[in-house]
């Protein structure tokens, strides 16, 4: 039986060397732990000054999630966005049906996009892991749609 910590080493090499060879990235932090741990191997990867951390604002992120991404993007040296992203004002995302998360992501996605054609850094990523793959989350379809990587999850 494998060593649980192997295991983690291994994964862990796979996102940093799945990342290295990128001419820069631009990652949605939302102040959690995976997304904080995705900036980390980001960083590792290709060092703070290829990496943009970006986190979406609205009113349906509390003000707590934007200082906490602020912490940890200031503590790796990265440059850290906020960006809004104007979920409420699409009437899918309003219906809250059940893809709602969809249309969150949707919006993300658009607007991380738009600064990575503003600022050269075509590749985008956020903190799916493998457990995410056991809910229903409809934002990951978003993500795929948009050609969005998912390090860490890719990573199992």
């Amino acid at each position: 039986m494998a060593s649980p910590v192997l295991g983690l080493v291994q994964k862990r090499r796979a996102v940093v060397d799945s990342l290295r060879g990128l001419p820069g990235i631009i990652v949605a932090l939302s102040g959690g732990v995976d997304s904080a741990v995705l900036l980390a191997l980001a960083v590792e990867a290709m060092g703070a000054e290829r990496v943009i951390a970006v986190t979406g604002a609205s009113a349906a992120v509390s003000s707590s999630e934007i200082d906490d991404a602020a912490a940890v993007a200031r503590q790796l040296g990265v440059r850290h966005e906020i960006r809004q992203t104007g979920e409420l004002g699409r009437e899918a995302y309003r219906s809250n049906r059940g893809d709602r998360c969809f249309h969150c992501r949707t919006a993300l996605f658009d607007v991380l996009g738009i600064l990575a054609e503003e600022c050269g850094r075509p590749v985008l990523a956020y903190g799916a892991i493998a457990d995410d793959l056991e809910d229903h989350r409809p934002g990951m379809k978003a993500a795929a749609d948009r050609g969005v990587l998912a390090p860490l999850l890719d990573a199992g």
